[in-house]
C-alpha cells in the first residue's frame, strides 16, 4: 500500500471515527487538519455508490434525499463543531488563566493517566451498557 492509498484509507476511517491516537496528536495551540476538508469527497464518492448501487437493484434513486440526507448531516457537523469551539475557547481560557502545572502533550504517559481518570470503564474492560 502507497502513501497516498494509506492516506485515502485514514481519511475514509475518519469519516467513522475510527483514528490513531497518536496520528491525530497536535501540538498545543498549533493549527490541527482539517478533518472536513478531508472528508467531504467521500460524501459525494458514496452518494455515487448509493445511486449505482440501488440503480443496480432496479429502484428508482431520488436525488433529493441524498441532498437532504448531506444537508441533515452538514448541519450536524455544523452544531457540533460550534459547540466543540466554544468548549475548546473555554478550555484554553482557563488552561492560559489558571494552570497550575504544565503536563507534556505528547507522553503516553499523559495519555493513559487521562484515560484512567476521565473514563476507568475503558481500562476495566466496561462498555457502559448495564445488562441484567
Amino acid at each position: 500500500m502507497g502513501p497516498d492509498v494509506g492516506k485515502y484509507v485514514e481519511q475514509v476511517l475518519g469519516m467513522f471515527y475510527i483514528r490513531n491516537v497518536t496520528a491525530s496528536f497536535v501540538p498545543p495551540m498549533k493549527e490541527p487538519p482539517n478533518y472536513i476538508e478531508q472528508a467531504l469527497p467521500w460524501f459525494f464518492v458514496f452518494i455515487a455508490i448509493e445511486a449505482v448501487l440501488i440503480r443496480l437493484k432496479g429502484r428508482k434513486w431520488d436525488l433529493a434525499d441524498a441532498t437532504v440526507s448531506t444537508s441533515q448531516g452538514l448541519a450536524q457537523e455544523v452544531v457540533r463543531y460550534t459547540l466543540r469551539g466554544c468548549e475548546g475557547w473555554a478550555y484554553v481560557y482557563i488552561w492560559q488563566h489558571y494552570r497550575w502545572f504544565d503536563v507534556p502533550w505528547d507522553s503516553p504517559v499523559s495519555f493513559w493517566f487521562t484515560i484512567a481518570r476521565c473514563r476507568p470503564g475503558i481500562l476495566l474492560g466496561s462498555t457502559g451498557l448495564r445488562t441484567k
